[in-house]
């Protein structure tokens, strides 16, 4: 099972407003990530968001790209501070590869629960960052993580 974790893009900030949309470079940002994993083959078969407006459009962008007519989920326990725990559990008893869109530092903590679970953090997330990492019979393991940067 491949597990992407894709931080959603720049926002605007609270006071231009509240509801924090993403920013012309962050849908730009994330439209560029996507279209590279698709090009590159990704596809997956369910797509998770928190339900925060930039998250949700984060995953119909997302979605767009590498799950064409897979419907997005809103799920709860997804938000910034939010436990990682729950979430361990819900992942590690799927099969279907799945992109999971979400914020820092929940995404940050998540991964490294994944990976080291003795890290605090491990990936170096920034908005419009996708990592992709693969649970093995053993353990989850990091195949690559892109940053927006990378591409532009």
């Amino acid at each position: 099972m491949r597990l992407l974790l894709l931080q959603h893009g720049d926002a605007l900030a609270e006071s231009v407003d509240p509801l924090r949309p993403l920013s012309l470079r962050g849908r730009s940002d994330v439209e560029r990530m996507t279209e590279f994993a698709a090009r590159a083959g990704v596809r997956v078969q369910r797509v998770c968001e928190s339900g925060k407006l930039r998250a949700k459009q984060t995953a119909e962008i997302g979605a767009a790209r590498l799950a064409l007519g897979v419907p997005i989920e809103t799920m709860p326990g997804l938000n910034p501070n939010d436990p990682v725990e729950p979430w361990v559990e819900i992942v590690n008893g799927w099969t279907d590869d799945m992109l999971l869109v979400g914020h820092m530092p929940f995404l940050g903590r998540f991964a490294a629960r994944l990976l080291a679970p003795c890290a605090p953090a491990f990936l170096a997330f920034i908005p419009g960052s996708l990592a992709c990492v693969e649970r093995g019979p053993d353990a989850w393991s990091l195949s690559w993580m892109l940053r927006p940067e990378l591409l532009a």
